[in-house]
């Protein structure tokens, strides 16, 4: 059995693009999840194609939600025991994608023009 996780934060630093022993691509990211001494890290990794275009599209401080399968290892740490996330992403959202995504909707539209309260009259009569 795995566990799996929904976490949402901003991003620390622009994702990395690497290259696994096997020789596959995979993305690297690290995302703050809260403030000051509560904030939490995660180190996302993110190895399904399109899910590492969109991690790499992203940058430092872009507000980013992901989901996955995670591990958590202890470590010690300067000051005793500390805990190490990791999400193997599977599946993320931007806001930046869903800006860019209306953005390009409207341009796909039509442009209607101004419109003339007068031929709007004369139609509703004829």
């Amino acid at each position: 059995m795995s566990a799996r996780a929904l976490i949402s934060g901003r991003l620390w630093k622009n994702p990395e693009r690497r290259i696994s022993g096997a020789g596959k691509p995979f993305g690297s990211a690290s995302v703050r999840v809260g403030n000051g001494d509560a904030a939490v890290w995660w180190k996302v990794l993110a190895f399904a194609e399109d899910v590492l275009e969109e991690l790499l599209s992203l940058h430092d401080g872009d507000a980013v939600a992901v989901t996955g399968e995670f591990k958590a290892e202890t470590y010690d740490g300067r000051d005793g025991p500390r805990i190490s996330y990791t999400l193997f992403c599977d599946r993320l959202i931007s806001a930046k994608r869903r800006k860019r995504e209306e953005t390009e909707d409207r341009r796909a539209e039509p442009s209607q023009g101004p419109i003339d309260s007068n031929d709007e009259q004369r139609g509703a009569k004829s």
